[in-house]
């Protein structure tokens, strides 16, 4: 499968960004400068936008495994005390985070987050780096990064493009390039050695619902796996954006924790139940769908037979409905479950999969 195709798959809202790193990385796999590394980036933009994502899938598919993306969180090497940790101290007593990493790998990706947090002695050395593809460690023993990608992502000025992003990547490059090149340590030198400098722009919600249900169905395929038969209404992805999935200054980041949240709290409440009174047999095998109540904001697995108590019902073509006065079953895909007007639930459901019924 072609790279550029591969990506666009599995980076959501960022056509321009996958265009751009998917021709670098093929100019990269083609020719290969010497004392250089194989490609170097400069990925900009809001945090949760896929920055990191697609650090992970390029080494994914061009090494066949994750395991040789090594990331740096520059947070972490920001003040004076923490340089020697990451490069080494004068006395060659260690040589250092960094160099630990390429002792035991020839090649792979070297991803440093946030690079604008790090220490400007740290910056002075991925000058170096990007210059000549070497880097020597406190112990004075060079270490050649020709076969590495090295990537730096930064999150700087932010705000900024997330009010002007239907402006021309041009400028949302330039405003990032700006304020980038006032932080301490990083010059012009530095920023003009990049292969590719990519700006990520803030992503709309069509993106993160199609990022929830990669996450979903992520979460369902490892349940499956272990002998169960899941699967999930749509309104858990409505269910994912209004409870956490998506954060104003996180993006996306916080929703692969909240889907797996809401699917095993689902999950691990079913099983409970079915297992009221059978505490010396093994837990069942569960079959059913996950749905979401809207109402109380939590998700709910249903199987086959199982009596829910409800109090609201919304349909997405007719809006709320008072349910005091209905009682409601439901068939998806020769799936039948029982639902008393009470109190407790409040689920998205097609119209053409309900039965409602007058109570008396």
């Amino acid at each position: 499968m072609d790279l550029q195709i591969y990506l666009s798959e599995r980076i959501y809202g960022q056509e321009d960004a996958v265009l751009k790193v998917s021709k670098a990385l093929r100019r990269a796999s083609l020719v290969k400068t010497p004392e250089k590394p194989r490609a170097s980036f400069l990925l900009l933009g809001p945090t949760g936008t896929g920055k990191t994502e697609i650090v992970k899938q390029f080494t994914n598919r061009l090494f066949g495994s994750e395991d040789l993306l090594h990331r740096f969180d520059m947070a972490d090497f920001q003040h004076d005390s923490s340089v020697k940790e990451f490069r080494g101290d004068e006395l060659g007593n260690s040589e250092g985070r960094l160099a630990e990493v390429l002792k035991k790998n020839s090649h792979g990706t070297l991803l440093f987050d946030e690079m604008e947090k790090a220490h400007p002695k740290i910056l002075t050395l991925f000058l170096s780096m990007m210059s000549a593809a070497r880097m020597t460690s406190s112990k004075g023993v060079t270490y050649n990064l020709e076969d590495y990608y090295i990537v730096f992502t930064s999150n700087i000025a932010s705000d900024k493009v997330a009010r002007c992003d239907n402006a021309p990547v041009e400028t949302l490059e330039r405003i990032i390039l700006n304020a980038l090149l006032s932080t301490p340590g990083i010059s012009p030198e530095f920023v003009n050695r990049f292969s590719k400098i990519v700006v990520f722009r803030k992503l709309k919600t069509e993106h993160y619902r199609r990022i929830a249900v990669k996450f979903i169905e992520s979460e369902l395929e490892l349940l499956n796996s272990q002998g169960h038969s899941l699967d999930y209404h749509e309104s858990l992805v409505d269910l994912t954006l209004r409870t956490g999935g998506v954060d104003t200054r996180m993006g996306a980041r916080p929703m692969e924790r909240c889907v797996s949240e809401h699917i095993r709290d689902s999950f691990a409440d079913h099983v409970a139940i079915a297992m009221k009174g059978r505490s010396n047999t093994p837990p069942p095998s569960v079959s059913g769908t996950i749905y979401a109540n809207l109402r109380y904001n939590k998700a709910v697995l249903l199987s086959s037979g199982d009596e829910i108590d409800i109090d609201g019902f919304k349909d997405l073509s007719k809006g709320h409905i008072d349910n005091s006065k209905f009682s409601m079953e439901f068939h998806p895909n020769n799936f039948r479950s029982k639902a008393i007007a009470s109190h407790g639930q409040s689920f998205l459901e097609k119209s053409n999969a309900l039965t409602l019924e007058t109570k008396s």
